[in-house]
């Protein structure tokens, strides 16, 4: 209830104050007045121009009388009347507005002045502490609402006064654990005098760390080579605590591009560049940086282009040098990871394309050699760069070896050309037909054997190439045999003599004849030089005979000639008489011969009338009811092979 009256004469005073403010004159009315208008929580202000001495009601002196039934509204929902508190402790932080009330000279003056004060807060102060390189700490304060800061760095050294939401350095002795702490401090002034608070002071740790090391490419390889799709391998060395971006620049003066960002992962690691034109020399750089902004950038590393020629009597290798006149470099030529040659380069001339130069003279023809170039620099930073593969095939003169078994030989009518295959590699043969002295390239074959050989040539020469040189010509002459009818009982026959590329000896040789079906006949025995043969008596079941001459090399190799076919005359040989008495002897008439494929036989008596026709040569004519006399006869015979022979003639039927 009282609290209740009180504010009901509160709200007495404010429209009685309103009313005053219409009808009087505030001059030298006195005014409520405090030690402090700002600080920190708790806040306790004293008010003046006030005193309690009459009757115990609170009072103001002043030029213009007494003023009494002051009242306060302290500004935080709290009021006090007749006798207001003169000390008054604030618990929260804010701003917060006093006002008086009250009235003077026995009521014909009323008065309100108001006081305004600020009740600040102690919060943490907000900041980050970052652990440079280079020994570098860094403070990140983040808030502004003290006056200032002050920052001790853990190591006996201080910031102090610094202003908020702003970054800090310092650099320390060594990279030893420290511990920063952050005070927060407001000024404000009591009675006249200034004072301050602090805020609780908030400590962090920090590790700082020693200076960037240079982020040197340990290793620069290229992997393929390409004009746009080149890859190369980086080795770089890392710190977990740095990041890390690769630059590259085609050749030597164009400018340097980014083109690839790599995390902090810490020791030594590849990284693979994709999409480069490794054709062309390529530049390398890397930059480090940690989070504080500190940046450092390594030396240039430069791609090696290497590329291997041959010629008659080694392999060449040239390359760029890739590095500056002030490094000391060891070139390194590597075939198959072996180092075959060494430079040591220094005091060179400065253009980064200057062309080096090696030689390797143990080649030999049609292998394949690939060789890369490896450059060291001996001074720091010790880098590496490796080319890519660069390979040729060799082409000095090799000692290619002859040609062996080079033989010749017919086999169904077709000449045969074989050859053991020779130890040089990559040969490609030649084979020449020789004749009249002329010799005419037929064929080029890989094959250690060809059929496919034109066989109207006396000899053949085989040689053996490659891009480096040739193997020794050789000569192969095949026994070729010719053959005619001396007679009708002899058949005469020559060959020539055979000559096989290494000049072996024939050490058995025959000739055989076959049948036209090639059914083997027989064979007889030739001496070792002999180069003609006749052949009597003559085969009366094979109208054609095929004779060819077989020979046995040293080395057990048998040769053929080609074919020689001879075919025998068409034989016809009609009788004179014949006698058909019945005794057995010479009772039919009918003709001899050999190889008759087709037989007519017609036989007419004196008038010309026909008395036998047949054409069946085993059947004659027996003379049945015929008398004895002189009669004709008109035969026709054809043999196998078109040959025909027509005979007309007499003959006599004797009983």
């Amino acid at each position: 209830m009282k609290n209740k009256f009180t504010y009901l004469f509160f709200l007495f005073f404010l429209n009685f104050q309103t009313i005053l403010n219409a009808q009087f004159n505030y001059q030298n009315i006195p005014e409520l007045q405090v030690n402090v208008s700002r600080g920190c929580v708790p806040l306790t202000v004293t008010f003046t121009g006030v005193n309690t001495t009459i009757s115990g009601a609170v009072s103001v002196r002043s030029v213009a009388g007494t003023c009494v039934d002051y009242t306060f509204n302290y500004g935080d929902r709290r009021f006090s009347t007749n006798q207001p508190e003169t000390i008054y402790t604030y618990t929260s932080p804010g701003i917060y507005v006093i006002t008086g009330l009250g009235s003077c000279d026995g009521g014909n003056k009323a008065f309100k002045n108001n006081v305004t004060i600020e009740v600040l807060p102690k919060p943490d102060p907000e900041y980050t502490v970052l652990g440079c390189q280079s020994l570098t700490g860094k403070v990140n304060i983040t808030n502004s609402q003290y006056d200032f800061y002050d920052i001790e760095w853990g190591d006996g050294n201080f910031s102090n006064s610094v202003s908020g939401s702003n970054i800090y350095s310092h650099i320390y002795a060594n990279s030893n654990v420290r511990f920063i702490t952050l005070t927060g401090t407001y000024l404000y002034t009591v009675s006249g005098f200034q004072q301050s608070c602090k805020s609780n002071p908030i400590i962090k740790k920090i590790q700082v760390y020693p200076p960037l090391y240079n982020p040197e490419i340990e290793v620069l390889e290229i992997k393929s080579k390409d004009n746009l799709q080149g890859i190369v391998n980086l080795q770089l060395k890392t710190d977990d605590k740095l990041k890390y971006a690769i630059f590259v620049r085609n050749g030597i003066n164009d400018s340097y591009k980014f083109i690839q960002s790599i995390s902090s992962i810490g020791g030594s690691n590849i990284f693979t560049i994709n999409g480069l034109n490794t054709n062309s020399v390529q530049t390398f750089k890397v930059f480090a940086f940690d989070d504080c902004g500190t940046t450092t950038t390594g030396v240039e590393v430069s791609s090696i282009l290497a590329n291997a020629t041959a010629d008659a009597s080694k392999n060449t290798i040239n390359w760029n040098n890739n590095y500056s006149p002030i490094d000391n470099i060891r070139y390194d030529l590597l075939l198959s990871n072996t180092i075959i040659n060494s430079q040591n380069l220094q005091n060179f001339s400065s253009n980064i394309l200057q062309t080096m130069q090696a030689f390797d003279s143990n080649v030999e023809c049609n292998v394949n050699y690939c060789y890369q170039v490896v450059g060291t620099k001996q001074n720091a930073p010790f880098t590496k760069s490796i080319s890519a593969e660069t390979c040729v095939q060799g082409l000095k003169p090799a000692t290619i070896s002859g040609i062996l078994g080079f033989n010749s030989s017919y086999e169904n009518s077709k000449l045969f050309l074989f050859w053991k295959p020779s130890t040089s590699l990559g040969l490609n043969y030649k084979i020449y037909g020789i004749k009249d002295s002329n010799k005419i390239l037929l064929t080029q074959t890989t094959n250690t054997i060809t059929s496919n050989i034109d066989s109207n040539y006396d000899c053949y020469a085989i040689i053996g190439e490659q891009t480096c040189g040739q193997s020794p010509e050789k000569i192969t002459c095949p026994i070729k045999i010719t053959g005619k009818k001396d007679n009708i009982v002899q058949n005469s026959l020559q060959w020539t003599n055979y000559k096989n590329g290494d000049n072996l000896l024939v050490t058995q040789a025959e000739i055989e004849w076959y049948s036209e079906n090639f059914t083997f006949i027989n064979k007889d025995n030739l001496s070792n030089n002999q180069l003609q043969y006749l052949h009597n008596p003559i085969d009366e079941n094979n109208q054609k005979v095929k004779y060819r001459i077989k020979n046995i090399l040293t080395d057990g190799v048998i040769l053929y000639s080609d074919y020689q076919d001879i075919i025998q005359d068409l034989r016809l040989y009609p009788p004179t008489s014949f006698t058909p008495n019945e005794d057995g002897k010479n009772d039919t008439y009918f003709p001899k011969g050999l190889f008759w494929k087709e037989y007519n036989i017609d036989i007419f008596n004196r008038w010309g009338e026909k008395v036998f026709t047949s054409t069946k040569d085993y059947e004659g004519w027996n003379g049945a009811g015929a008398i004895p006399g002189l009669y004709s006869y008109a035969i026709r015979v054809e043999d196998f092979y078109g040959n025909v022979i027509r005979k007309n003639g007499t003959l006599t039927l004797i009983r």
